[in-house]
């Protein structure tokens, strides 16, 4: 089962994280608000959390990555605007907030740091990155000690996280959802867009000879993969493939032979083979990795509108406050 990884702080990937801010979340805005002529990337916010007072230097360093990842994403000039530091400075806070909040939650799980997991983390790190990254984190004094902890927190988390995807497969929410997953089998043969005339040519010698579908695919089929097995695509879940297709095929009956559908890759003459829901379809089903997917598209679903109503939960008990503290 795949892993999921939140909120690697070490790669300083912070302010991608947190996209969806609560009224809980802007505290820091409301305080730029009203002094942004202070900002800055020297700028420190304090962060409070029960009484708990996050470091200045944490919060220094955290931002110093951020700035970084910036600079390599969106160029060193996209920090000379002031709105745009404004922005890096409210997301590092609400993040370290969050990344915090579910250190809290992994805590009270029973979760522990793994130190041995967290060295082999930081060892891989340091080996990835190049020489003017390492002279950056240098010249920041932001060394060993500091994303070790930052590892061993992350790691924690993870675990924690994983162990509550875990418990979706076992919920009867997932298994209502995954038993009623709508599936179609079809084959194809996909023409290039500007041979419209040539689709319709071979449409209807098929709909005439239709034996002819599986030889016909294998040798005019430009999707070669589907085409040297007859257009075979197997079974695919509905809104899996290109809407045209998938809008065409969950439309028709099966043994259906559809007039070419035009798509962004060309034209599609479609023959629908089977079409049902999971839990009457599973059993047919030949590909493992297909079933695996189905599976974690909908336990990702549940799981993440459960994290994020457990983390807003678990963040209303706490007294959070953030201030700016100068440059």
């Amino acid at each position: 089962m795949k892993k999921i990884l939140i909120m690697i702080l070490v790669l300083a990937t912070i302010f991608l994280v947190s996209c969806s801010t609560k009224e809980s979340d802007k505290s820091v805005e409301s305080e730029a608000e009203t002094k942004t002529e202070e900002l800055s990337t020297d700028t420190v916010v304090k962060i409070t959390i029960d009484g708990e007072e996050l470091s200045e230097e944490y919060f220094k360093k955290q931002l110093a990555l951020n700035i970084y990842n910036t600079n390599v994403q969106l160029g060193e000039d996209y920090l000379k605007e002031k709105k745009n530091v404004e922005k890096l400075i409210s997301d590092t806070t609400n993040a370290l907030i969050q990344f915090k909040v579910y250190e809290i939650m992994a805590n009270e799980a029973g979760f522990k740091i793994d130190k041995d997991a967290a060295m082999l983390s930081y060892n891989q790190f340091i080996a990835s990155v190049d020489e003017k990254m390492k002279n950056y984190l240098d010249e920041n004094e932001i060394g060993e000690e500091y994303l070790l902890s930052l590892f061993e927190t992350q790691i924690m988390i993870n675990e924690y996280l994983n162990s509550e995807l875990e418990k979706i497969f076992e919920t009867d929410e997932f298994k209502e959802k995954y038993k009623d997953i709508e599936l179609a089998k079809a084959s194809h043969i996909l023409i290039p867009a500007n041979q419209e005339e040539k689709a319709n040519e071979i449409y209807e010698k098929i709909n005439e000879n239709p034996e002819l579908f599986e030889s016909i695919a294998e040798q005019e089929s430009t999707d070669t993969a589907s085409g040297s097995m007859g257009g075979n695509l197997g079974y695919f879940s509905k809104g899996t493939m290109v809407k045209e297709f998938s809008d065409a095929v969950f439309n028709a009956e099966i043994g259906e032979l559809l007039k070419p559908v035009r798509s962004e890759f060309g034209w599609h003459i479609i023959r629908v083979d089977d079409k049902g829901l999971m839990g009457e379809i599973e059993s047919k089903l030949e590909n493992g990795v297909e079933l695996e997917k189905e599976k974690n598209k909908i336990a990702y679903d549940i799981y993440y509108k459960k994290i994020e109503e457990m983390y807003q939960s678990k963040k209303e008990t706490l007294k959070i406050e953030t201030a700016i503290i100068g440059e």
